[in-house]
């Protein structure tokens, strides 16, 4: 299996997904990752590798386009907040967003406005799209997202406040706090502790002072162990790596970093493929990859391999004509 890693900025995963379906947030991750680093070139996507990326198992072909106009709509229908709640603007990612039955593609295009959420990233969370998509419960993967966000730092934890809790997840104001610890705490420690080691729920409480009988639950804190420390692991080289993981030195360079790029050939139901990237690319300072070889085709690598000669026969002949250039000037 693959292992996609796809990029936000923290500013999209902060955004709460009111009415999405798990099936829905799998399809937007999965438009999230085609359109990173692609600034706001329109985006094709056959509908075969939409399903594979976001796991959707359905094979009806009306379900599935049904499900993906859905997402749009309901990503049209958010208010993506700029700065505090009184300013604010219609959030329209994807202001190019056809779908043809008849070629089997969806045609995106990230909106102008908005291309910073998706491109030349620095304040960003990193989700991977394998562990995303295999989470049931939308309330999980929302929960994930923000788990994320924070796995880098020495005690990682998330503070939230239960209003705030309810409406990133959008849990219905009809659930009680029972409710809530039942179909949606518990449902997320079961499915995100093998991706968060030791992962944990606390509620907080409103202690005031004076206060008669069981204090309030006003949020809930979540904690997990830290991942190892890159510094550890920095002795390690791509080289050393791909020595004992089986990726092989390819002749292109990384768009993000310039690193040099490996490959390793993976399989999955639909057969063998390969996986471009750097082999530290989950403990690395980059973590750029992609299964799709045009992304690796940039200009200034293009210029550099037409200014280089790759094979020994264009060494020779270059090395022949230097030497008749330099037999006419003695």
């Amino acid at each position: 299996m693959s292992n996609e890693i796809v990029k936000v900025h923290n500013n999209l995963i902060d955004l709460p997904l009111r009415r999405f379906n798990s099936s829905e947030i799998d399809i937007f991750t999965a438009l999230c990752y085609k359109c990173n680093e692609q600034d706001t070139h329109e985006v094709v996507l056959p509908f075969s590798e939409i399903r594979e990326l976001a796991h959707y198992k359905n094979k009806n072909e009306e379900q599935f386009i049904s499900a993906t106009k859905t997402m749009n709509e309901k990503l049209m229908s958010l208010h993506f907040t700029i700065g505090n709640e009184r300013n604010f603007t219609q959030f329209v990612l994807f202001p190019t967003f056809t779908v043809s039955s008849d070629a089997e593609t969806l045609t995106v295009k990230v909106h102008e406005d908005f291309a910073y959420l998706l491109n030349n990233l620095s304040n960003y969370t990193s989700i991977e799209l394998q562990e995303s998509t295999a989470l049931k419960s939308s309330y999980s993967k929302g929960i994930y997202k923000k788990l994320r966000q924070f796995r880098n730092t020495d005690k990682p934890f998330w503070r939230v406040k239960l209003d705030d809790f309810r409406e990133y997840l959008d849990i219905p104001s009809s659930y009680t706090l029972s409710d809530i610890n039942k179909r949606v705490l518990k449902t997320a420690i079961k499915e995100l502790s093998p991706y968060f080691q030791g992962l944990n729920i606390e509620p907080y409480f409103d202690k005031k002072k004076g206060q008669r009988g069981r204090p309030k639950v006003v949020g809930y804190i979540f904690t997990f162990k830290a991942e190892p420390k890159k510094e550890l692991i920095k002795e390690q080289t791509q080289e050393s790596i791909a020595k004992v993981t089986d990726w092989e030195k390819t002749p292109r360079f990384c768009p993000n970093c310039h690193r040099s790029i490996y490959k390793k050939q993976l399989k999955n139901e639909n057969g063998a493929y390969y996986l471009y990237g750097h082999t530290d690319f989950k403990t690395g300072e980059c973590d750029f990859t992609t299964n799709d070889y045009s992304v690796l085709l940039e200009r200034y690598q293009i210029e550099q391999e037409s200014n280089e000669p790759s094979t020994k026969e264009e060494l020779k002949n270059q090395d022949g004509i230097l030497k008749r250039i330099s037999n006419i000037f003695k």
